[in-house]
């Protein structure tokens, strides 16, 4: 009986064993996945703010190309500019009174 019961003991003692390097292996793989999960967010974060600056970059160019030739086309014909100027002020005046009824 002494023979079973310490057959018993270290059997009990070799699989807490195991069962602790798998609960370990698998604690380090989680950590790994994490740590990898986090790096990606990262990753995204970072090209999505150089992605927006590029984005900003460019509508600032634009808006900034577009106000010169706006600017040169009214010094080149201001009677054109303001006859055009009025005529979108009487368009957005009578969307607004159609929509305030």
């Amino acid at each position: 009986m002494q023979i079973f019961k310490r057959n018993r003991e270290r059997d009990a003692r070799d699989i807490g064993g195991v069962v602790a390097r798998q609960a370990s292996a698998a604690a380090d793989q989680a950590q790994r996945m994490m740590e990898e999960g986090v790096d990606q967010a990262n990753r995204a974060i970072a090209t999505a703010r150089e992605q927006g600056a590029q984005v900003a970059e460019n509508a600032g160019e634009a808006m900034e190309e577009w106000r010169s030739s706006l600017e040169t086309a009214v010094r080149a014909q201001p009677i054109a500019a303001l006859a055009i100027a009025a005529v979108a002020g009487l368009a957005i005046g009578a969307l607004w009174r159609s929509g305030e009824r």
